[in-house]
């Protein structure tokens, strides 16, 4: 059954209906796969009705403005087929036929310019796989099918394959009778993703599957050639059939939702990696083409990182933890947003003057952001910074970005410095200042090139320079063990902030990181926690005996109390039942150093882990991993915190020990002084 956004293509004839349908013939001819096709036919079609609804016809009627007001139609579209708003990954694809089908277009000389040169994909979240099997788990799924019957003898040899092999589902349906060979031990896979070949070695036991399967089940029917057949004697017509038929066996050996063949995958990499494999090798046998998508499996492979943890954290487990059932939490009705969210949306919400105001292209520039998957902590800091900037200007009878020069914005660049902070009553830092001067370049850069102004007034606008500063609060193990030991154990939010406290000193997590835990990122068994990491750079990390102890006491005893609402996934709740924001943490974390007589907050913590871990002889590239650096460059300040080492060498190397009589001479000296 087709779709109105595929019917399209027999409907309309107009100008660039034509265009398009040109660009999806050259791809057979460059010999795309049927999969990218069909894909690229569905994206293109329903951006040709979405264009044909506004009577667009042809391609030099389209613009950059025409191209960002799909963007964000995009966002708000609900599909049928997914069933829900589209996501920000869905919402890519969309965008990115879009922009090839432009491209080429340009290249064969029926454009001028492309209107889609100007398409920005934002941060995309790295997505490290969520569920690898145990090799338990992994058995369990294979054994489940029943091997006395035909379809149960197939189905467990498609998952001795999957498990053995790595290969994709779709390979596997196109595996053909004569891609198995046997006296080599390996597997052809023909046409894999990208139509790319590739030879994968098969274990003794899979390929023992495989021939009794084929001489006992699947029989000889004529002219099938496919090496796994449906109840019909046909090829599985797609992975999704294919994914379906295998359900059950996931679900019987009762692992985790969301898993299915090609966890098979995912898990045969990582315990290859845990077991000693070279990443290279395991970047031939999935038919990678860049590295960069094999180094997934060495952010999920955490074996190391669980075994520094444990030689290097001062953090030692307790045989129990001593504590009473807490009470139950006062009864707290859902409180109404208050504070600094609901002043940007009473500000922003208010209705724009004119189309082309601050008020108007400043909602526009949000919803980009939005649609190029920024993070929602993100979109607040820009909403907060040209708030300050757009008042600025108000005073000045300035209301419409048109109007601003170069000239005008050095003037704002001079207040800043000049700026008393209400909070501190000090002058903003240049880190701030930098920041605030930073969101309003790229505002006005995405305005230049959506075409809403023509020049961009920022061009000459110079960054300020930012001095290094080393962490100030680094604790001893001992000071932390007293703030530590600051939060009330018979009480519901006592035992809430003492599991988070020992999961921060544990992992190092950020605020940000600690408050967008799921329950679901905690798996128990393996004792790891999945981090939704800054810049959506996500990453496993393990958690900490003593943490983890305190965390599944949290969850028991304190969690169920504080659960208002059932279907409520966040791992820490407030007491009203909603999830803990991450300003909160800091505020609960603050109380705690102080009552506990020291200065710092969350980030404390994370400085002072760092630094115990180097010290008791961590390497640095795993404090790297733990802590979610980008860049070396980064968790290298915490070698210059870490002195330890620097202090021994000073001690049993500088000249001046050579002379200790000295120094004693001089002690002695004062001392009579004094006397």
């Amino acid at each position: 059954m087709q779709s109105k956004y595929t019917k399209i293509w027999d409907r309309v004839s107009t100008p660039i209906v034509v265009d398009a349908a040109e660009y999806l013939q050259w791809l057979l001819v460059r010999n795309y796969s049927k999969n990218t096709y069909k894909a690229r036919r569905y994206y293109l079609g329903f951006f040709l009705t979405w264009c044909h609804e506004r009577g667009i016809d042809s391609a030099e009627q389209i613009t950059s403005r025409t191209i960002e007001d799909y963007s964000l139609f995009l966002r708000n579209h609900h599909s049928k087929r997914c069933g829900g708003i589209l996501s920000s990954n869905s919402r890519r694809f969309y965008i990115q036929s879009v922009q090839l089908l432009f491209r080429r277009l340009l290249k064969k000389g029926a454009l001028l310019s492309n209107p889609a040169s100007e398409i920005e994909f934002g941060k995309r979240p790295e997505r490290l796989p969520r569920n690898i099997f145990t090799q338990e788990q992994a058995e369990a799924i294979i054994n489940a099918p029943d091997i006395t019957t035909p379809f149960g003898l197939r189905d467990r040899t498609i998952l001795e394959t999957f498990y053995s092999t790595g290969i994709r589902a779709n390979e596997l349906i196109e595996l053909q009778l004569n891609d198995i060979d046997h006296h080599r031990g390996v597997i052809f896979v023909r046409e894999g993703k990208g139509k790319k070949d590739r030879i994968v070695p098969a274990g003794e036991r899979a390929l023992a599957w495989i021939e009794k399967y084929t001489l006992e089940t699947r029989g000889n029917p004529p002219g099938e050639q496919a090496l796994f057949l449906t109840q019909y004697k046909k090829p599985f017509k797609s992975s999704g059939a294919l994914g379906a038929a295998m359900r059950g066996y996931f679900k019987s050996a009762h692992v985790p939702n969301g898993t299915g063949c090609h966890t098979f995958r995912h898990t045969m990499a990582t315990l290859m990696l845990e077991n000693g494999a070279d990443i290279r090798h395991i970047q031939e046998i999935l038919g990678h083409t860049d590295l960069r998508t094999t180094e997934i499996y060495t952010r999920v492979t955490i074996g190391h990182l669980s075994q520094v943890q444990a030689d290097s954290h001062p953090a030692k487990p307790t045989n129990s933890l001593p504590i009473p059932d807490p009470s139950p939490p006062d009864i707290a009705m859902p409180t109404k947003p208050r504070g600094p969210r609901k002043t940007l949306d009473d500000f922003w919400g208010q209705p724009p003057q004119t189309p082309d105001d601050f008020i108007a292209l400043g909602n526009r520039y949000f919803a980009y952001l939005e649609t190029d998957q920024y993070r929602p902590q993100t979109i607040d800091s820009h909403r907060s910074n040209l708030k300050h900037f757009v008042l600025w200007c108000h005073e000045r009878s300035i209301t419409k970005p048109n109007q601003i020069t170069p000239t005008i914005l050095e003037l704002y660049q001079s207040d800043l410095a000049h700026h008393i902070a209400e909070k501190t009553a000090k002058p903003l830092s240049p880190r701030f200042r930098q920041i605030r001067i930073s969101i309003v370049c790229v505002f006005f850069r995405r305005l230049t090139k959506s075409g809403h102004i023509l020049t961009n007034p920022t061009d000459t606008i110079e960054p300020l320079k930012i001095p290094k500063r080393l962490p100030r609060n680094t604790l001893s193990h001992q000071e932390i063990e007293t703030i530590l030991a600051q939060p009330d154990l018979t009480t519901t939010k006592g035992l809430r902030d003492r599991a988070m406290l020992e999961l921060i000193y544990s992992t190092g997590m950020r605020r940000s990181e600690i408050s967008n835990l799921l329950l679901t990122d905690i798996n128990p068994t393996t004792r790891t926690i999945y981090v939704h990491g800054k810049g959506g750079k996500n990453r496993y990390l393990p958690i900490g005996e003593r943490a983890f102890q305190w965390l599944s006491t949290y969850l028991e005893k304190a969690r169920p109390l504080q659960a208002i609402h059932p279907e409520q996934n966040a791992l820490f709740l407030t007491k009203e039942g909603t999830p803990i924001h991450r300003h909160a943490v800091s505020t609960i974390t603050s109380k705690y150093f102080k009552t506990a007589g020291f200065k710092g907050s969350c980030h404390a913590l994370r400085h002072s882990m760092a630094t115990l871990m180097l010290e008791n002889g961590a390497d640095i590239r795993h404090i790297q991993e733990i802590l979610g650096h980008s860049k070396l460059s980064t968790t290298e300040i915490y070698t210059h915190i870490s002195i330890a080492k620097l202090k021994e060498v000073h001690e049993r190397t500088h000249p001046a020990r050579l002379y200790p009589t000295q120094t004693k001479d001089i002690l002695a000296e004062t001392s009579q002084d004094k006397a």
